[in-house]
């Protein structure tokens, strides 16, 4: 019986607990968690952009290179 005593009253601290530790989390607006999981590193800004050209031609002029974006790739049709 004291055991049974004991083990309802564990239990009820730990909901109380809970509970209350949920409630302070929502007072506080704290930003939503970032649940991105990933092996590799995210690109900078500056890697993203220079991903985005391609060179064509670079000589003692300059660098001839276009953007990856304005190419137009059809959808390769399936079966025949």
């Amino acid at each position: 019986m004291m055991k049974k005593l004991i083990m309802l009253l564990t239990i009820c601290m730990m909901c109380l607990l809970a509970v209350s530790a949920s409630a302070a989390e929502k007072n506080d607006e704290a930003p939503p968690i970032n649940w991105e999981i990933s092996m590799m590193p995210k690109p900078t800004a500056e890697e993203i952009e220079a991903a985005r050209w391609s060179i064509v031609l670079e000589n003692t002029m300059g660098v001839y290179a276009y953007d990856m974006d304005s190419l137009y790739f059809p959808e390769k049709k399936t079966g025949l």
